[in-house]
């Protein structure tokens, strides 16, 4: 998204998903036990690039500070244990 002033800034994204998309997503979440009704929020852990990494201090923080929400937590095929992260 370009913006030329602070007036042109679009804070709306609509993000578009395709019918098969939604259904692959439905089947996941179902084989998760979760409910695809239900409200959570997904953090994905990993990052290809070291740049991309966060420390584990700021996961920490970070889930602490939404505890009150459910979450799921995520990783790429490259990440083998927690302390990959």
């Amino acid at each position: 998204m370009y913006c030329q002033n602070k007036n042109n800034f679009n804070l709306n994204p609509v993000l578009t998903i395709s019918d098969k998309e939604k259904l692959k997503a439905k089947t996941i979440i179902e084989k998760m036990g979760l409910n695809v009704d239900e409200k959570f929020i997904m953090l994905c852990l990993s990052g290809k690039w070291q740049a991309k990494k966060w420390p584990l201090e700021n996961w920490i923080e970070l889930i602490k500070k939404l505890s009150f929400q459910k979450i799921v937590l995520l990783w790429g095929p490259a990440m083998k244990k927690m302390s990959d992260i």
